[in-house]
């Protein structure tokens, strides 16, 4: 089944980067694009690009938000959580951050079109937002929240292929998957409901990922060539993340790092290989996965006694680089656990494209 990353929160994916190492790891990319607005894709010409080759998807919330009332009520419970409200509305519209630039601040709006226009109505009236023309005017963690939770609605119910919610603004898992420091600190309500575990798995300066200005065409030449090569460097992660789903004794989980570790050592330097006989310069990025455990309860044994990162050496271009694994633990409320594609398979919910280490020339 094809393997699809939905980019949130914005409609243009304005991160080169970001591009780059999804469509080389991933078989297609897309974004939430309302009807009318598939035009501001062609601010992006990497974009373009993808799309004449059938590997972007858009995905159109205008109807979809309409008729699905889970989305709804999960984001109405969130909002009940006081914390979430103690900024005020902004006083303006900001400007669109420029294609490249990858500031990770919150945008505070977000279209009509993307939300069901009784919960719109229901914000207005609350205060909570407020219109300027097709858009509604929010506090950005509120914007982002429900962003985070369109995505991940729209992905489970994609029948025709795997499709996985991907975001470049790491820090904002903590507002749909908390973990326990986090709840307690800041959302205590929430600390004492019904939740079930879920683990993270954060592979740091480790996927060999083409900078930013190499072009998208001459990446997807050496994804055609090496495809056999990618395969095998994405199924070792996933192998290793389907052993994990399946550990029932925490003295299990050293052994199973330790096999990671030298096989992805080895996928490293294969892979590396690869781009420097092509010529392509490349960085050293991380992956951030979040995954669901066939026994829930397990996590936090299974995390216990391991240091916040695992280093271990990388070898490439004669040069020898630090990378690092680490697992965590993530929290999912267990009255929507059935609901999350999450819990039912391995595949990760969070995407994170992060420069990381130096370039390697070939």
């Amino acid at each position: 089944m094809e393997r699809t990353l939905l980019y949130y929160p914005t409609i243009v994916i304005r991160n080169d980067q970001w591009i780059r190492q999804s469509i080389l790891y991933w078989d297609s990319i897309g974004s939430i694009v309302p009807y009318g607005m598939e035009g501001k894709l062609h601010q992006s010409y990497d974009i373009e690009i993808l799309q004449r080759e059938g590997l972007f998807r858009v995905y159109q919330p205008d109807d979809y938000v309409q008729r699905n009332q889970r989305l709804t009520s999960e984001f109405e419970a969130i909002i009940d959580d006081k914390y979430l409200l103690n900024s005020e509305l902004p006083k303006r519209l900001p400007e669109p951050r420029p294609l490249g630039d990858t500031g990770k601040f919150m945008r505070d709006w977000l279209f009509e079109k993307k939300m069901y226009h009784r919960l719109a109505e229901k914000l207005v009236e609350k205060s909570l937002a407020r219109r300027e023309g097709d858009k509604l005017l929010m506090n950005p963690q509120l914007a982002m929240i429900y962003m985070a939770l369109l995505a991940k609605h729209m992905a489970n119910d994609d029948q025709e292929r795997l499709t996985i919610p991907s975001t470049d603004y790491p820090s904002n898992v903590n507002l749909i998957y908390p973990n326990r420091a986090y709840l307690k600190r800041h959302s205590p309500a929430r600390a004492n409901t019904e939740l079930t575990s879920v683990m993270s798995l954060s592979l740091h300066n480790i996927l060999p990922v083409p900078i930013g200005n190499v072009q998208v065409a001459d990446i997807l030449r050496f994804k055609s060539k090496y495809r056999d090569e990618l395969l095998k460097f994405r199924n070792v992660i996933y192998e290793y993340q389907g052993k994990l789903k399946q550990v029932t004794e925490p003295a299990e989980v050293k052994e199973l790092n330790a096999r990671f570790v030298e096989n992805i050592q080895l996928e490293v330097k294969n892979l590396s290989r690869a781009f420097q006989g092509d010529r392509i310069h490349f960085i050293l990025g991380t992956l951030r996965n979040l995954f669901a455990i066939d026994t829930p309860v397990m996590v936090s044994a299974m995390i216990v006694g391991l240091p916040p990162q695992i280093q271990f050496p990388l070898s490439i271009a004669g040069a020898t680089i630090a990378g690092a694994l680490s697992l965590g633990e993530y929290f999912l409320d267990t009255c929507n656990h059935q609901l999350e594609r999450l819990s039912q398979n391995q595949y990760s919910y969070l995407y994170q494209a992060q420069r990381e280490g130096i370039v390697f020339l070939p």
